[in-house]
């Protein structure tokens, strides 16, 4: 039976069942992350780090410049889907969401919600779904957009108010050198308790592999990788992330868990009813 694709399975405390294979190369011991008292407030050393990590994203200026975001979530593991793929639409300036899909018995569905204040609607089949039924379509949109979300975005979530950044060293990969970040959340975020370690290319300005401990998990943090990079106007986005660190996998390889993000846009704005109508 096809299912939703969620991405919370992939971060939350089952990782979608599928234990993360031990990377081929991986930091030395003495550089993973600790479980040590969290700041709070942002270091200068990792604020510069962060300053540098948005300039190679293609600037501040120019994503402030954007007026949202589309693209397509999923995943896939040995070359099969994972779920069934979503398309997300972000109104960065208003604050709405959209997001479609097909359900596991062939229903398309559009569930729109508003990440500032709140307000939500959905239809399934083209129907408007009203009342008690409205609110697990809204609750998994907020989890699916929580998540998919944070693959596509989070280098641009490096200086957004409310994170908090700590410089953690560096270390070398294979002869290259990698700054690292730990990044945090503030508690009115949505991803308060959750711990990152960001490797970050030094000589490249660019993230390209993570190490997270989400909110409430135990045991050590599970690395993915940040690949696939794609220019779209004159930005850089994410679109691949495997589940090891630093392994010597080829651009094709199947054998790894993949979230994949595909076919992003940037828009300036948006059809008038890309957020009121299925």
């Amino acid at each position: 039976m096809r299912r939703w694709f969620t991405c919370a399975a992939l971060i939350g405390a089952a990782w979608l069942g599928i234990t993360a294979a031990a990377p081929t190369r991986s930091p030395k011991p003495d550089s993973t992350p600790t479980k040590a008292s969290k700041p709070d407030r942002s270091d200068d050393r990792a604020i510069d780090l962060a300053i540098q990590v948005m300039d190679a994203l293609g600037g501040k200026m120019e994503w402030g410049a954007i007026r949202g975001v589309r693209w397509i979530s999923g995943a896939e593991s040995k070359g099969r889907s994972i779920g069934v793929p979503r398309r997300h639409s972000w109104d960065r300036w208003q604050g709405w969401h959209r997001m479609q899909g097909v359900l596991p018995d062939g229903r398309a569905y559009v569930i729109v919600d508003n990440v500032i204040d709140g307000r939500a609607r959905a239809w399934i089949a083209g129907a408007a779904v009203e009342g008690d039924s409205l609110l697990p379509l809204v609750a998994r949109a907020r989890e699916a957009w929580r998540e998919d979300s944070f693959w596509l975005l989070m280098p641009y979530r490096l200086q957004e108010p409310g994170v908090i950044l700590s410089s953690a060293g560096d270390t070398t990969v294979a002869g290259v050198e990698y700054d690292r970040i730990e990044m945090t959340f503030g508690p009115d975020m949505d991803r308060a308790g959750d711990r990152c370690w960001i490797y970050v290319n030094r000589a490249l300005h660019q993230i390209q592999a993570l190490q997270m401990l989400p909110k409430g998990a135990s045991g050590p943090p599970r690395g993915y990788t940040f690949e696939g990079w794609t220019q779209v106007a004159h930005l850089l986005f994410p679109t691949a992330h495997r589940d090891t660190m630093f392994a010597e996998t080829l651009p094709g390889d199947t054998l790894r868990t993949n979230i994949y993000t595909r076919a992003v846009q940037t828009l300036e704005a948006f059809p008038p009813r890309e957020f009121t109508a299925p």
